[in-house]
């Protein structure tokens, strides 16, 4: 995989397709997660016979960016794997990739690649291409016939099949070497039509293959979801002449309360877009050009210089991807996020939403590939799923007689100025695209506007137009990924919105913490009172109840734990005798006979309180060995002085 991620990384095809996935001696099985090629782009993984002993697998990658699904043929050939690509209006592409084994040359078996051939082509798709290892190497691809004169042969019947479907093949060159063997053209790129084929390239093998690699164009216009990405260079902005440039503003004159808070919003967020263009710079995102393949295909190079250098590229890749990966961990707990998403990235592919079943609840009614009917029923499910507040007055709740008044929230330039230093800077923008980064470089100088506006629309109770919006995406969460109910809703709200709404609750939070109106069972939402030390304490009071034995509930727990309180220990010591450092091993040597006697009930305590509760207990009435002393320890015999039980020896008295 390293290789391939190396040689896709520069040049990234649109659609990758490989045969011959497994070993022949699949002892190893791989994940597959650990096909995914994140290094090189954001792709989408179809499979076949990857998870499964059958066959040698087949993956295919394709563009995210292409909106490509899976289908299924009704003919039952092995390894097959088709998927549908939609272009530019009502057309569509095909792409088959398939492999046939040299081992099986029953008739049976062959025909079902005739009669996949022929079903591929009745499907009525604009564009068809078929590619993969299809193992014929009896036939002369440049005169389209076979060797001698047998008319019933595999290679015969394949060959009619392609002329019969109107099927051309563009291979024409051996694909396939092994030693002193005669190179056969194996490798095959079918299409139904003869120009859709161009810049055909015999590329050198990938790791230990014998099969070359073939790089080639498909012309075909595909209707690409969005335009060349255009992104902001926030790391080289010249954020001090932005500063500069919004201290200058008069913002009390131009966001005038008279004005509306619409107006004044987009009087600002202008400003801030016209500045943002100026000392941001921008870079458009293209794909590195084609280049020119530097091993042709040649044995003495393959295996002399190619090999040379891609052991050298193999030893850069892991290197780097082990100082990478050494790096995440270090900074795992500064930024969580980053490793979760390599490890997200190695652990599944991202997909995009496939048809969609019309009715959300019939899985046998029609489907829709068309964008805008999907995000109709996606919309229309989200909207039904959501809660419906009850009409009517909103219930009051109890009255609490307080001294002291909630305090009117004055939103000051230092107040905003806080909230600006905390924000997280790798977040994504909302719908007005404003970045965070962009909002905490420049935050000394958008404080005292944002300050304006927010205290505005406090006064007038109104928030902008563009706060009431969100960027919805649909994630996948399990089951039939052709029924809406099984996506769920990520918004993207906008993060000024997100400031005030921050500073809103703490005024809040705070007033409700110096009135006690939080009640002690209140766990979560409030800092320093989390779930976790809510389970602790829980925790805690069952184990007080267990050792007082105060609950019936609890009682009946601890009969239970009592049928097993004479099992062996579980956690034992090893008994050892040391010949040397005897202070420093003593404890363990005068220790593990006793720790070893008691049982799991006792050496499995929740607490030490707990620990000691029930040591008292289980020694109660019990006979202990101590080095080479013994003594019965009764009720009389164990004192309890704070933190530490005292034993004494049989017929000492007590201090």
């Amino acid at each position: 995989m390293s290789e391939l991620i190396v040689r896709t990384r520069d040049n990234k095809p649109n659609i990758i397709g490989i045969t011959e996935v497994k070993p022949k001696a699949n002892r190893y099985k791989p994940s597959t997660a650990e096909y995914s090629i994140p290094e090189v782009g954001n792709y989408k993984m179809f499979e076949k016979n990857i998870k499964s002993d059958e066959g040698r697998g087949l993956l295919m990658y394709v563009d995210s960016n292409l909106e490509a699904t899976e289908i299924t043929m009704k003919t039952e050939f092995q390894e097959n794997l088709f998927i549908k690509v939609k272009l530019n209006q009502n057309d569509k592409l095909l792409v088959g990739l398939i492999y046939r084994t040299p081992s099986n040359s029953s008739k049976e078996y062959n025909d079902k690649l005739v009669d996949l051939m022929s079903e591929a082509t009745d499907m009525g798709y604009s564009h068809i291409l078929i590619m993969g290892d299809f193992n014929y190497p009896e036939i002369n691809w440049e005169s389209w016939n076979t060797k001698g004169d047998r008319p019933n042969s595999t290679e015969n019947k394949f060959l009619e099949a392609l002329q019969d479907n109107f099927l051309y093949q563009h291979t024409t060159k051996p694909t396939r070497w092994r030693g002193a063997d005669t190179p056969h053209t194996l490798d095959l790129l079918i299409t139904n039509e003869e120009e859709m084929i161009s810049n055909l390239e015999y590329m050198s093998p990938l790791g230990k293959s014998d099969h070359c690699v073939l790089s080639f164009d498909f012309n075909c216009y595909v209707n690409i979801k969005r335009a060349p990405k255009i992104a902001n260079l926030y790391n080289h902005g010249n954020y001090k002449e932005f500063i500069q440039e919004l201290n200058k503003i008069d913002w009390h004159n131009k966001l005038n309360a008279e004005n509306s808070i619409d107006k004044n919003w987009n009087y600002f967020l202008t400003i801030l877009k016209e500045l943002e263009s100026r000392f941001v710079p921008t870079k458009t995102m293209t794909q590195i050009g084609k280049k020119r393949n530097v091993f042709p295909i040649d044995k003495k190079t393959r295996e002399a210089e190619y090999n040379k250098v891609r052991n050298q590229a193999k030893t850069s890749v892991n290197k780097q991807k082990k100082l990478f990966e050494k790096g995440l961990s270090e900074n795992a707990k500064r930024n969580p996020k980053a490793i979760w998403s390599y490890i997200k990235s190695k652990s599944k592919t991202r997909e995009g939403i496939g048809d969609l079943h019309v009715d959300t609840e019939d899985v046998k009614s029609e489907k829709t590939d068309d964008n805008k009917q999907k995000a109709e029923i996606l919309s229309e499910y989200f909207t039904s799923v959501f809660t419906n507040e009850p009409q009517g007055n909103i219930p009051e709740p109890k009255h609490i007689p307080l001294d002291k008044k909630i305090e009117e929230l004055n939103i000051g330039t230092e107040l905003v100025l806080k909230h600006l230093q905390k924000i997280k800077t790798d977040k994504s923008p909302g719908p007005d695209n404003l970045h965070p980064r962009l909002l905490f470089e420049v935050k000394e100088g958008i404080a005292e506007p944002l300050g304006i506006i927010f205290s505005q629309s406090l006064t007038q109770k109104v928030v902008p137009k563009d706060w009431k919006s969100a960027l919805v995406s649909a994630i996948f969460k399990k089951g039939n990924k052709s029924q809406a109910k099984n996506y769920r809703p990520v918004s993207l709200t906008s993060v000024v919105c997100k400031i005030m709404e921050k500073i809103i609750r703490e005024h809040i939070i705070n007033y409700m913490k110096e009135n006690k109106l939080f009640s002690n069972k209140q766990y979560g939402f409030i800092s320093g009172r989390s779930t976790s030390l809510q389970l602790l304490e829980v925790i805690d009071k069952w184990t007080e109840a267990i050792d007082n034995e105060t609950s019936s509930f609890l009682k009946l727990i601890s009969s239970t734990e009592n049928r097993h309180s004479t099992r062996v220990n579980s956690n034992k010591i090893i008994h050892q005798r040391f010949k040397t450092s005897l202070r420093k091993n003593s404890f363990s040597v005068r220790i593990a006979k006793l720790w070893n006697k008691l049982p799991d009930k006792v050496t499995k305590a929740p607490s030490i309180n707990s620990f000691k509760n029930r040591l008292d207990r289980y020694w109660e009435y019990e006979e202990i060995y101590y080095s080479d002393y013994r003594a019965e320890l009764t009720g009389s015999s164990i004192r309890n002085n704070g933190d530490n039980i005292q034993l004494y020896e049989s017929g000492e008295e007590e201090p």
